[in-house]
């Protein structure tokens, strides 16, 4: 859990940070996240993936991940 970082817009457009104890309403309603991978294989350790909203309800890659962090919490 602590590995994903979830990213929500301000009222001004700006991308900020959710706390780590933020809602469930909150986390499902993030703009973006950053998933970090720590156990690659055959690349770079400790790479950041950036993901964005892509406006869908059940494909969207924020919510899924999102909802496996409630879960998991």
């Amino acid at each position: 859990m602590e590995d994903v970082t979830f990213f929500k817009k301000d009222e001004q457009g700006n991308l900020r940070q959710l706390s780590r104890k933020a809602s469930a309403a909150d986390i499902l309603m993030a703009h973006s996240a950053t998933p970090k991978l720590d156990n690659q294989k055959n690349g770079w350790k400790g790479v950041c993936i950036y993901q964005e909203v892509n406006g869908e309800q059940l494909n969207c890659p924020i919510r899924v991940l999102g909802w496996q962090i409630i879960h998991i919490q």
